[in-house]
């Protein structure tokens, strides 16, 4: 490192020549480079253009001119026919002509009804077409009632048209109320499962709006049958009607079952009566005593036989229950037994003549 004097005498250090790194096109520069450099004036080479054939050519399109002819579109189906349904085919599946002669009983003009309209939904047939078939099927009094209301209806006769003066005539308004009103007070009462179940199904068509869905329906035909029966259905599934009306009949047949079991047991229990003697002579045969004064000869009204436990006081019996066995069935109640009333086990069942008790 050289110095250098200064100005006050000084001498000052000389500074190095910075090192300058001088890179340029020149330095590197590679053949390569140079290969790949443009020509000036000369534009990019193209790349190679496969070269067809016109022979080649022509054959390609030859085929796509076949292919093109070969292909047919298929034709348009054909217009569906308009199904035509006649009285005889309505018949056949089921449809029944409507006399009217039985207007007091408009349950028979809303059976046929709903029959009509059932059969012209399993046909399919238009909607155009009910009105003019379900007049075809009125006959005698309901064809005379027909010409004179339908005079002024125009043709062809619209579904709505015939359903509405269908239903004033036949279905009045007033009859649909008495049902509506019968079916609120509806109840098993004296009548089997089967009719109960069948009189109910009647009458929950005239009101939808109060068993709208399975449940409801359920519900209520649970309600409406007899308390012994209804106590051991209350909390029964409700999802099915019919597996419920099946489980009803079950309950139905094992109570009439343990009542049978229950008479068996009480008759076996009482204590066996010999029976009356004969005269002697009589060869078995029932014998008639002629009256030997005017008194006997009255008729003398019999009262009806008292059981034992209908003359006895109220209260516990000497054995500690309520009522003592009855001699005539063998089994503990009130009042008067119901083997002297010629009634059957049945009977005293369905209409709840007789509660047992110990």
């Amino acid at each position: 490192m050289s110095q250098a004097a200064g100005n006050d005498g000084q001498a000052v250090p000389e500074e190095e020549p910075e090192h300058v790194s001088v890179h340029t096109e020149a330095s590197s520069f590679t053949p390569q480079q140079a290969s790949e450099q443009a020509v000036p004036g000369v534009g990019p080479i193209p790349e190679a253009i496969p070269i067809i054939q016109p022979q080649v050519a022509a054959n390609f399109m030859n085929f796509l001119q076949q292919m093109a002819g070969a292909y047919v579109p298929p034709p348009p189906p054909p217009p569906q026919p308009v199904a035509v349904v006649t009285i005889e085919k309505l018949r056949k599946n089921g449809a029944e002509e409507f006399l009217g002669d039985q207007i007091a009983d408009p349950m028979i003009a809303k059976w046929w009804f709903e029959r009509t309209i059932r059969v012209l939904g399993n046909l399919r047939v238009p909607q155009e077409q009910r009105g003019d078939l379900a007049v075809a099927l009125l006959q005698d009094s309901a064809y005379d009632w027909w010409k004179r209301v339908g005079a002024d209806v125009p043709e062809p006769v619209q579904w709505a048209t015939f359903d509405r003066l269908f239903h004033e005539e036949y279905i009045p308004e007033h009859f649909v109320e008495a049902k509506r009103e019968e079916f609120l007070k509806f109840t098993q009462g004296e009548l089997t499962l089967p009719e109960y179940r069948q009189k109910f199904d009647e009458l929950a068509g005239f009101r939808q709006d109060l068993v709208p869905t399975v449940e409801k329906r359920c519900k209520r035909f649970v309600e409406g049958l007899r308390p012994e029966l209804s106590t051991h259905l209350i909390i029964s599934p409700r999802s099915d009607i019919n597996a419920l009306y099946k489980n009803a009949l079950d309950l139905n047949a094992a109570l009439i079952k343990k009542a049978e079991v229950e008479q068996a047991q009480g008759a076996s229990a009482a204590p066996s009566r010999p029976p009356p003697p004969q005269k002697a002579g009589t060869s078995g045969k029932r014998s008639f005593a002629t009256p030997s004064s005017s008194h006997q000869s009255k008729k003398v009204k019999s009262a009806p036989a008292q059981s034992s436990a209908s003359v006895q006081k109220k209260g516990k019996s000497r054995d500690g229950f309520r009522n003592p066995i009855c001699d005539h069935c063998g089994r503990r109640h009130p009042g008067e037994c119901w083997y002297t009333l010629g009634l059957c086990l049945g009977c005293v069942l369905k209409h709840g003549l007789v509660t047992f008790s110990y």
